[in-house]
């Protein structure tokens, strides 16, 4: 080897060196500031020996795994969403009003103070800690050794089942998300913390369904990624059946589990109508209006249809529209609750008159308009709407606005709320001058196929025929 090669690999080790010993300075930076957010003495009670330690205890940031063939763009953004949530996610140090670290510094420096003062949970200390048992601001960060333990996981939890619903989508790929939390043995030279996300996809099963008229519609079954940590790999994605019963059949088809299904159509629809949510948490709810259909509302119509009401962050904004087809329940399309099919949309159109293609040019079925408009800042306006039952929907936006929902969209509400659309007076205007009954606008096939829906209700049958079982599934 060339003494200029040498010398480039001597520069090179060097460099290394010189920014080792940069990153541990600054570690170590950060590890006196949280110190001195418990207490001003912390620090200065670990020994060298102990502070060491501490250095090769340190965190890793989380690390995001393929489990399977999983794209790039999925991991990409699985890796970016992580580091965000470890930035903003955080932890009480000595109690909940008190100062608090996010994620990362949790798991980097709090986690290994954890582990090396956890003997002092059973009367076992070194000397220099002995110094500080017994004074108050000790006592309390001791006490909190399990609940902050606990916030940890809980906050990891959190991680992995958000990056499971917002990656995943039944029209293409649902994800298994897992989480552990890796060390290395004493003997082995690296014995750093490695919290790892492990990301497992799963292609949903689609299947012809014959509806009641003859036409054909493509369901795609509704299955579940598992939200257990440590589940068999066989049982990670495990489909959805709900009890007759819960629609309020009796008789012995109410004892019978439906599969549940959805169209795509549907799924499109959804998203149309309720705004850039994560797709895995609007499929998720429609699944839980389903499973929890004991409490919600049920409107019963013609051909074996129903609305089933649909709820977001607990509020009540619309419905699914479904059709029992012997053993499976079909998802046929979504309806914001100001539709002129829905119980809340006739009374919209009996006091106002509103009509299918008024809701259209105002706008107003789309969650959108209410987020993004002044409507919420037009009292008259608002009062028109709770009248006819829509009040639920307008407390779900204000929650939106006042940001205790949707704080992973908060950067877009702001850019849209900069751009406030002003629709309230132009509804007031049109209001007051009577609507048109046709406005000229083309009707697609959603449309159409919407206004097949009569809202009148009937008494579908209490005991239909036999519907063959169906595979393990989770039962609501």
């Amino acid at each position: 080897m060339s003494k200029k090669k040498l010398k480039g690999k001597h520069m090179n080790a060097s460099q290394q060196k010189a920014e080792a010993a940069q990153r541990k300075r600054e570690y170590f930076r950060q590890f006196k500031r949280i110190c001195d957010l418990i207490h001003s003495e912390l620090f200065g009670t670990f020994t060298q020996v102990q502070l060491e330690v501490l250095y090769q205890l340190r965190g890793m940031s989380v690390k995001i795994i393929p489990d399977g063939n999983v794209s790039k763009e999925v991991m990409d953004f699985a890796n970016e969403y992580a580091q965000l949530a470890q930035r903003d996610q955080t932890i009480p140090l000595l109690e909940e009003d008190g100062p608090k670290v996010n994620i990362r510094e949790y798991h980097q420096i709090i986690l290994p103070v954890e582990i090396l003062l956890a003997p002092v949970r059973e009367g076992d200390y070194e000397p220099n800690i002995a110094t500080l048992v017994g004074r108050p601001w000790f006592v309390k960060y001791t006490e909190m050794f399990e609940p902050r333990t606990h916030a940890y996981y809980d906050a990891m939890d959190h991680l992995r089942s958000s990056i499971r619903s917002f990656m995943s989508d039944l029209r293409f790929m649902i994800f298994y998300v897992d989480c552990a939390i890796q060390t290395q043995s004493p003997q082995h030279s690296d014995r750093r913390i490695r919290p790892e996300i492990s990301i497992c996809p799963y292609r949903p099963e689609r299947r012809k369904i014959k509806l009641a008229n003859g036409a054909v519609r493509s369901g795609i079954r509704y299955v579940i990624a598992s939200p257990h940590q440590k589940e068999p790999e066989e049982n990670r994605f495990i489909p959805v059946s709900i009890l007759a019963s819960k629609l309020g059949f009796s008789g012995r088809f109410g004892e019978k589990k439906l599969d549940l299904y959805v169209t795509e159509h549907a799924l499109n629809r959804i998203d149309e109508r309720t705004s850039e949510v994560g797709k895995g948490y609007v499929q998720l709810w429609i699944m839980s209006s389903f499973l929890n259909a004991e409490d919600r509302q049920i409107v019963r119509m013609k051909d074996n249809r129903m609305l089933v009401e649909y709820r977001m962050y607990g509020c009540k904004i619309g419905y699914v529209v479904a059709s029992i087809h012997n053993d499976l329940i079909l998802v046929r399309t979504f309806l914001l609750m100001t539709s002129n099919i829905t119980p809340e949309g006739k009374i919209l159109h009996e006091h106002l008159g509103l009509q299918k293609l008024d809701h259209q040019y105002l706008g107003i079925d789309k969650l959108d308009t209410f987020l993004y408009s002044d409507i919420l800042d037009n009292e008259d306006i608002c009062t028109l709407f709770r009248n006819a039952g829509c009040g639920s929907l307008l407390e779900l936006c204000q929650k939106v606005k006042d940001d205790s929902v949707w704080m992973d969209e908060e950067e877009d509400y702001v850019q849209h709320d900069e751009e406030q659309i002003k629709l309230a007076a132009r509804m007031r205007e049109y209001l007051s001058k009577g609507n048109p009954e046709d406005w000229g606008l083309p009707e697609d096939d959603e449309l159409s196929a919407e206004s097949e829906l009569s809202s009148e209700e009937i008494e579908l049958p209490a005991d239909l025929p036999e519907a063959p079982d169906s595979e393990q599934t989770v039962e609501s």
